[in-house]
């Protein structure tokens, strides 16, 4: 069973799964560092969108892809600042 995480953006909160099987360095980064805070951004880039800026980075991306779904939450290591 993959680890969840919790999500809170004011008083919303959303449970993810982290893909362990499909980005394991990534999914390791993240959960090695919880908790963490950052200011959600309203990003509108592909949709309605936010981004939560966390101060996670990481050297090379890990099966990147640009293509996404709805309910997906993904993490770009080098668009932190």
């Amino acid at each position: 069973m993959p680890r969840e995480i919790v999500i809170e953006v004011g008083k919303e909160r959303a449970i993810a799964q982290l893909l362990e099987d499909k980005a394991p360095k990534t999914c390791h980064l993240i959960w090695n560092n919880l908790p963490l805070e950052g200011p959600a951004i309203h990003a509108k880039i592909a949709g309605p969108e936010f981004w939560i800026m966390v101060p996670l980075f990481q050297d090379e991306l890990e099966n990147p892809t640009k293509e996404q779904e709805a309910g997906n939450i993904c993490f770009w290591p080098t668009r932190q600042t």
